[in-house]
């Protein structure tokens, strides 16, 4: 099951109709209205219908969720929404390019997971000025600065942040994560 709904476009426009009146069941008249249609063929017509503020929404939701799934360490959320083939420049590379998901499961198994467990809800990451892009009928970029908010263990706040760009391609399974760059600014 793709990580979030593949919508025909015609659901598309329905949807969006139905948050801007506040009424009506979107799930139910989605259960009445799904029709066999291929994945990338949802992308195409709702990026005909000049509306692609569900499929930019979804897409940054996917991307929240994998950014959380890095601070809480979730292997198994990463490992869904990532390509096995994930390529990526990160500083944690130092500057190699990295492919696959090996490196990164490095860092999820290797970290003391428990020993941070209290202070997981107390760190939060953010996309500041999100934008997504999409080119062709599967492809979409994402850029941002990530703000990552922890508080320390003596309850001391902090703001790091990251420059990062994910690329995310629609698969048949869904959208996955297929390459990342991340920079620290100077």
């Amino acid at each position: 099951k793709p990580p979030f709904p593949q919508y025909h476009p015609e659901q598309i426009l329905e949807k969006e109709r139905l948050e801007k009146e506040g009424d009506g069941d979107f799930e139910q008249t989605l259960i009445q209205t799904v029709p066999s249609v291929p994945a990338s063929s949802h992308l195409a017509a709702a990026r005909s219908s000049a509306d692609m503020s569900l499929i930019e929404r979804d897409l940054l939701d996917l991307n929240q969720k994998l950014l959380n799934s890095i601070i809480t360490g979730d292997w198994m959320t990463y490992k869904d929404l990532c390509d096995e083939s994930l390529t990526c420049f990160e500083p944690e590379s130092r500057g190699e390019f990295v492919k696959g998901l090996e490196f990164h499961r490095f860092y999820f198994d290797n970290l003391d997971w428990e020993g941070i467990a209290s202070q997981k809800s107390k760190a939060k990451a953010t996309m500041a000025s999100p934008n997504v892009r999409i080119i062709g009928e599967n492809v979409a970029i994402i850029t941002y600065v990530r703000l990552l908010q922890t508080i320390s263990e003596d309850g001391e706040p902090s703001c790091s942040k990251t420059e990062e760009t994910r690329v995310w391609q629609l698969m048949d399974e869904g959208w996955k994560n297929v390459h990342f760059h991340k920079a620290v600014p100077s």
